[in-house]
């Protein structure tokens, strides 16, 4: 799995998703990824995912973590989860906050939006603002 740990991801805008990070696993054979002691920030997305998409990936875990100010047209402004596995999955010690939508009506999870089959620990974590 890819661990990425102690950075910073700021003012990224793709022309697709995931305007901080993007992870997807179109073989779905690799552990998800650790994210730690990270900040994503004022980041954008045209699709999904303004900070953080995390798609088709075995689990993932975010831990020690700061998603704020970011922004995406479709769902999950901070987060966006799309997982096709029952795979433990969890955010922990992390703060989600101020992100949202820009330019759009009908969205859901400005914090975090997560779809699929996994199942997601949250702990000591603050989401806010969204």
């Amino acid at each position: 799995n890819c661990v990425i740990t102690n950075c910073v991801a700021s003012s990224g805008a793709p022309d697709t998703d995931g305007g901080g990070i993007y992870s997807k696993d179109e073989s779905w054979e690799h552990a998800g990824p650790v994210i730690r002691n990270c900040v994503i920030s004022n980041c954008f997305a045209f699709g999904s995912g303004g900070g953080i998409m995390l798609n088709d990936n075995k689990g993932f875990e975010i831990n020690e973590c700061t998603i704020t100010g970011n922004r995406c047209h479709d769902n999950g402004a901070g987060i966006y989860t799309d997982l096709l596995f029952t795979n433990f999955c969890s955010i922990k010690n992390t703060t989600i906050r101020s992100n949202g939508w820009s330019g759009c009506s009908i969205v859901w999870g400005g914090g975090l939006y997560c779809s699929g089959n996994s199942s997601l620990l949250i702990d000591n974590t603050v989401i806010a603002g969204n």
